[in-house]
C-alpha cells in the first residue's frame, strides 16, 4: 500500500492491540475499538479476550491481514466497529470511555 492509499490518519507504524488469534491462527478480525482516553486502537477476534493472548503490533500489519479493516478509518475515539462474519459490514456503535466501567 502505497503512502497515498494509506487511509488512516495515524501512521503506519503505530502500535496497536491484537490477538495470538489472528495474529498467529488467522482468526479474523470481528471487533474494532478506538479508545477515547488514549487513542490506542485494538484489533479482537472476540468480545471475551484472555490478556495473555494480547500482542503489540503495527497498524500497517493488522491492516494487511483484512483490506476491509480500511473502511474504519475514520473511527472516532471512543467508537466500536463489529460484524458476525468477515463476509459482513460493520455495525459502529459509540462506547465512550470503556474503562470507566470496570
Amino acid at each position: 500500500m502505497s503512502e497515498q492509499e494509506w487511509p488512516f490518519v495515524d501512521e503506519p507504524d503505530v502500535s496497536v492491540l491484537t490477538t495470538r488469534q489472528i495474529i498467529e491462527q488467522g482468526a479474523p478480525i470481528m471487533c474494532v475499538t478506538h479508545d477515547l482516553e488514549d487513542g490506542m486502537w485494538q484489533f479482537l477476534h472476540s468480545d471475551e479476550v484472555d490478556e495473555g493472548d494480547v500482542l503489540l503490533v503495527t497498524l500497517e500489519s493488522v491492516l494487511a491481514l483484512d483490506a476491509a479493516l480500511g473502511e474504519l478509518w475514520d473511527l472516532e475515539p471512543g467508537w466500536l466497529a463489529a460484524r458476525e462474519s468477515a463476509e459482513e459490514g460493520w455495525e459502529r456503535a459509540y462506547v465512550g470511555d470503556l474503562d470507566e466501567e470496570e
